[in-house]
């Protein structure tokens, strides 16, 4: 039976994961000042960050492991002030950190990035080969802003969600949906910056056509779920934060 993973992805998985490990323990090989720049303009200026750091990458991902350990470290610093204001209590905080770090961001994201993987690669099948590693560094850098809004902004705002006013479910609705797109639009802007992305027309690029699907698709299905929410008053953000701390 023929394998539906593209050949040799095994081995340069493999290959690579061994060179983000050797580099973790040489911190002086780590690169902090570009991590913290790549951050930054994810959130302020995305495309122009994919076009300096990726635009000749083909498809390989990071080889410095400083930009994970910093979103790593932002995530647990946010996932602990969460749990300070609902559970002062060590075991809730460390359960928190756990759904927040290990499960929606490292394991939900290895899932979407695998999707994302298994589609763009069969996709492009006469095109190009993209590794696992770029889908997951897509990921990441898409989860910048979920954190933004989401972890950060939201908690600066928390006191506004306490009451159950048609401001508390803009704010709060927007917060969520805001996020989910923005993950939608830089995850665009990553796969747009694959060299071979351009290499023919929109009809014929596999590429353009998947990000088709993003634009005409996802994007105003989500308008829709916002419209449709604060015409029934659904708090997403109340929801939400009852699910992580019933």
């Amino acid at each position: 039976m023929a394998s539906i993973l593209p050949y040799g992805v095994g081995d340069a998985s493999w290959r690579h994961g061994q060179t983000l490990v050797r580099r973790l323990f040489k911190p002086q090989t780590l690169d902090w000042e570009t991590a913290v720049w790549e951050m930054a303009q994810l959130v302020l200026n995305p495309k122009k960050m994919y076009k300096s750091q990726y635009y000749k990458s083909m498809g390989k991902s990071r080889d410095d492991p400083s930009f994970y350990i910093l979103e790593t470290l932002c995530l647990v610093v946010s996932a602990v002030a969460w749990g300070l204001v609902f559970s002062p209590h060590w075991w809730s905080v460390i359960k928190l950190v756990v759904y927040m770090v290990l499960i929606d961001f490292f394991a939900i994201g290895a899932v979407v990035a695998s999707g994302f993987w298994l589609v763009v690669n069969r996709l492009l099948q006469g095109y190009s080969t993209v590794d696992w590693g770029y889908c997951w560094d897509v990921h990441c850098n898409a989860f910048i802003m979920i954190w933004c809004l989401n972890y950060v902004v939201q908690l600066v705002l928390l006191p506004i969600f306490s009451f159950s006013t048609v401001l508390a479910v803009l704010i709060g609705n927007t917060l969520y949906l805001g996020a989910v797109a923005y993950y939608f639009i830089i995850s665009f802007y990553g796969y747009n910056a694959l060299p071979f992305a351009t290499a023919a027309t929109t009809s014929q690029n596999p590429v353009k056509r998947i990000q088709t699907v993003v634009v005409a698709g996802v994007l105003p299905a989500l308008a829709v779920v916002w419209v449709v929410t604060l015409c029934l008053g659904i708090n997403l953000s109340r929801i939400t934060i009852n699910w992580y701390f019933s």
